[in-house]
């Protein structure tokens, strides 16, 4: 009948349509927009998504794009959108290292949480404090972010960025390593921020005595700081 001609005319006329959208060279990718990324080089990102110029963007599959991407261990969220005729913008958020993690012998770039994100490479490489975490303290891993927050925000007379290592311990709580003082400091789990503020008011009654290049370990934990110097005599304060 002329109705089924007529839907077979408008099927064929659409698959024709279809064809020449998704090959005609006016929708050819011209321009692509990475945003968000700063460890990832640009070149890593379109070789990942396997994007070249002049690909006809209507032929793209957004969600095998932003697929190929988040398989980056470096890639904590990504958002790929057309904008035509021949524009792909390309939105990233990086995974954010806070610490290097010693997992079966291999050196990584963990996040705040002790999260590893990928191996430590001499191309990307940054300085960061390594993460011990001992038996029986694996939970504390997840205050991780609050008690490293905390610390930094404490005011404490030290240059935290020169803090070398962290370890989680069950007995000690949280122990960090300042390398430029040759001096460890233990604060205890329990009652954190009562130890963090006795173990500032210590730091700063040792500073105004000048007694700091002499001290090697303090560790604020229950109701006592202890401080021990460089001679291994130990005292409660």
């Amino acid at each position: 009948s002329s109705l089924f001609i007529l839907l077979v005319a408008v099927s064929v006329g659409l698959l024709y349509g279809y064809r020449w959208l998704t090959t005609s060279t006016y929708f050819g990718v011209s321009t692509i927009e990475i945003h968000g990324n700063s460890r990832l080089d640009s070149r890593e990102i379109l070789k990942t998504a396997d994007l070249v110029e002049g690909a006809n963007i209507l032929a793209l599959s957004i969600d095998a794009i932003e697929d190929s991407l988040s398989t980056s261990p470096w890639v904590e969220e990504v958002s790929v959108k057309r904008v035509l005729p021949g524009t792909l913008v390309i939105g990233v958020r990086e995974s954010v290292p806070a610490l290097w993690l010693l997992h079966e012998g291999k050196l990584y770039y963990a996040d705040a949480l002790g999260k590893i994100i990928a191996p430590v490479v001499a191309g990307k490489f940054a300085s960061l404090p390594t993460l011990e975490v001992e038996p029986g303290a694996e939970d504390a891993t997840a205050a991780l972010p609050d008690l490293l927050k905390s610390l930094q925000e404490s005011h404490l007379p030290l240059n935290l960025t020169a803090v070398s290592w962290v370890r989680l311990s069950p007995a000690r709580g949280v122990e960090v390593y300042v390398d430029d003082k040759r001096l460890k400091i233990s604060i205890g789990l329990e009652e954190w921020l009562p130890n963090l503020n006795r173990l500032g008011k210590t730091l700063a009654d040792l500073g105004r005595r000048g007694e700091m290049p002499d001290i090697r370990e303090i560790r604020a934990q229950g109701s006592n700081v202890w401080v021990e110097k460089a001679s291994a005599n130990a005292a409660g304060v």
